[in-house]
């Protein structure tokens, strides 16, 4: 990932008198999860899989997205926006220039715009964001998720119902990007006139090429 990775998950963290280096641990053997039908099921309707087994002796820096998920898997709620906090208190980062204290002889901030002021904040502004977003996923936006309407696509046009379909696309407004890869072949070419659910794709070099699905807005 090299200059990808923020260098607040790399730099080592002051923490008062203690210097933590962030060598995380490892998984025994990754797993990639939800690649069947079956267990895409069983993770909608609650199920929760087996965890993966972790690896506590050995410990490496963030190297890949898989390093990344594991991360967040793990995390206290404001943990990376602490760490960034202390490794920028550590540097002597200089503050806002407006902060007042910036024009005071014999004063410096503390618990207001000072240092303890900053890392309690990041602490607040974490539960109180939290708390909002969470309000926002479960009591307005009660929409259907990106994964489970894919999910109900590649079932529809892969292994459609012998009786009426349970689902319905307005194709007529639709304009979407998918690459021609199983499930997502069949949507392109449904969306395109096309009847066949078997699986193809144009190779350019080995690389399977993305295919542009539009349609023009109707009357």
């Amino acid at each position: 990932m090299g200059p990808y990775v923020s260098q607040f998950l790399l730099k080592d963290i002051p923490y008062g008198t203690l210097l933590i280096p962030q060598r995380q641990d490892t998984l025994v053997r990754p797993v990639d999860h939800l690649t069947t039908w079956g267990d895409w099921l069983e993770v909608q309707n609650g199920s929760e899989p087996e965890p993966d087994e972790r690896d506590f002796a050995t410990r490496r820096y963030i190297q890949t997205p898989r390093d990344l998920a594991h991360y967040v898997h793990f995390d206290a709620l404001y943990e990376a926006y602490l760490n960034a906090a202390l490794i920028l208190l550590g540097m002597n980062a200089p503050a806002d220039p407006g902060n007042p204290y910036n024009f005071s002889r014999n004063q410096i901030g503390f618990g207001t715009y000072g240092g303890p002021h900053i890392l309690s904040l990041v602490t607040e502004v974490a539960t109180r964001a939290l708390k909002a977003v969470w309000f926002q996923k479960w009591f307005v936006h009660r929409r259907l998720r990106p994964e489970e309407f894919g999910g109900r696509t590649d079932k529809n046009l892969i292994d459609p119902p012998s009786t009426t379909p349970t689902l319905t696309l307005d194709l007529a407004r639709t304009s979407v990007r998918v690459p021609l890869l199983g499930g997502a072949a069949a949507f392109a070419r449904a969306t395109s006139g096309g009847t066949s659910a078997t699986p193809e794709a144009r190779v350019l070099d080995g690389v399977r090429a993305p295919h542009t699905v539009q349609r023009a807005p109707g009357n």
